[in-house]
């Protein structure tokens, strides 16, 4: 009888172990879950900055210029026509752009623009290299998410 009681012993004791365990996993568990919940973000979609002239107010350097442009015209009521396109794209630059607060910018240096022309049904000319040397100020607007400049006229 004494073995069969030492035995029961092991057995009581052995479950309380595991009843503990069970307990600290549970506990565990539990820290967990609450942690996952707490520590969500916000999901909200508005970007961290909002797009105004005093956040972009500063001194950037151009480091990329293109431009696609095509002309047409209307040869009929409603109709238009194509007659040449070109593109520009802009390389080795030293144009400073200076937006200020008050939506005023100005561009002051240098860049050289490589330009092709298409024209339709025609030859298409060769275009050397052109410097573009810039001193102009103007006014800045912010619209739709972009930056418009516009030149002071005098």
């Amino acid at each position: 009888m004494i073995l069969f009681f030492h035995n029961q012993f092991k057995l009581i004791v052995t479950f309380t172990k595991k009843n503990t365990i069970m307990k600290i996993l549970k506990f565990i568990l539990v820290v967990c879950i609450s942690l996952a919940f707490t520590s969500c973000g916000d999901d909200s979609a508005e970007p961290p900055y909002a797009l105004t002239k005093e956040n972009i107010a500063g001194k950037y350097n151009l480091s990329s210029f293109n431009l696609d442009m095509d002309s047409s015209s209307e040869v009929s009521s409603g109709i238009f026509a194509t007659f040449s396109s070109a593109k520009f794209v802009g390389d080795t630059f030293q144009l400073d752009l200076e937006m200020n607060s008050d939506g005023t910018y100005s561009l002051t240096g240098l860049f050289r623009v490589v330009s092709s022309i298409s024209i339709v049904g025609g030859t298409n000319p060769t275009v050397p290299p052109l410097g573009i040397n810039f001193n102009n100020s103007g006014n800045f607007s912010i619209n739709n998410g972009g930056i418009n400049l516009s030149e002071k006229r005098f």
